[in-house]
């Protein structure tokens, strides 16, 4: 009898550790998570802070940027991919740069495009296409020159190094009549906002 109390008492305290503490040592239910999974729960929780802390600095430091941007450079961006295309302001754009080459651009023409393809030889640069995809809608624009070929070299330079971004997507020369020239026709898009 003496010795059947302590062991009686063992057996109480194997079966209370087994029956209340295991469970929530280990995997509970859902409806009562163990420690184990309040841990891990845990760590997700502080590594999802840890994202949004990171997250927060990257805006603030964004909004920074964008803060320092100053009203001319804004400006200057809307030129580059504006929200709408004046077809006029457009034509006369490209005139420019054409007088500044001392060519003369002839039957210049406009017309929104339907999206980013076209046939193989009309297809846009990688550039087109990533714009395009970024949700930018194109606008074809094309036109003929009359000019000797390092002249047509400085109008493609000229039409690479300006403001807006021109996508040539197709160059058909043919010769002229005064040796040494060539006629250009010329399609390229332009893109805009959408």
């Amino acid at each position: 009898m003496k010795l059947l109390l302590p062991v009686l008492i063992i057996i109480l305290g194997i079966a209370l550790f087994f029956g209340l503490t295991q469970p929530l040592l280990s995997s509970g239910s859902t409806a009562d998570p163990g420690i184990a999974e309040l841990k891990q729960e845990k760590e997700v929780l502080e590594s999802a802070l840890n994202t949004a802390r990171l997250a927060a600095e990257k805006l603030t430091v964004l909004e920074t940027q964008y803060n320092a941007i100053t009203p001319e450079q804004k400006a200057a961006l809307q030129n580059v991919l504006p929200n709408t295309i004046d077809e006029v302001r457009l034509i006369i754009y490209v005139q420019n740069i054409g007088m500044q080459n001392k060519t003369l651009l002839k039957g210049v023409a406009v017309a929104q495009a339907t999206g980013a393809g076209g046939s193989a030889r009309n297809a846009p640069s990688e550039t087109g296409v990533a714009l395009v995809a970024a949700g930018y809608e194109p606008v074809s624009i094309s036109f003929t020159v009359k000019a000797t070929y390092n002249q047509f070299l400085s109008l493609v330079e000229k039409m690479e190094k300006s403001l807006k971004i021109f996508d040539i997507t197709s160059v058909e020369f043919s010769s002229a009549d005064v040796k040494g020239t060539y006629e250009f026709k010329v399609a390229a898009q332009v893109y805009r906002q959408p």
